[in-house]
């Protein structure tokens, strides 16, 4: 399957020692779908699309839990399918995704001070 619409990845680290490392981070994977995780054992929670723009097309969603990060290069296959899109927590992704990637256009905040001396 080809994901020329991006993959997203939301990580949730599991059992966190280190303070420093975030509890959640989000990624935009691009054409290399790779992404620069910190160390340590991680949920992580894929959604593909298909294209042909970033965050367009069918979506394909999968997960890694569990994962152990402890090499500097690590390749995973994640199973991503259109029918885990329809359950959390992909669908709250999804609609992150959504919100995130929509700009809010047609208003304005004006100073409403006089103008003038």
């Amino acid at each position: 399957m080809t994901l020329n619409g991006l993959v997203f990845l939301r990580t949730k680290a599991v059992n966190v020692s280190n303070p420093a490392i975030p509890t959640s981070t989000d990624y935009k994977m691009f054409a290399d779908h790779s992404a620069y995780i910190p160390y340590g054992t991680w949920d992580m929670f894929f959604v593909g699309f298909s294209g042909p723009n970033n965050f367009e097309g069918t979506k394909y969603c999968g997960s890694l839990l569990n994962s152990n990060l402890n090499a500097p290069n690590q390749s995973f296959n994640v199973d991503l399918l259109q029918s885990n899109c329809t359950v959390e927590p992909y669908l709250t992704i999804i609609s992150d995704i959504q919100t995130s990637s929509n700009g809010i256009w047609g208003t304005a905040n004006w100073d409403q001070k006089t103008w003038g001396p």
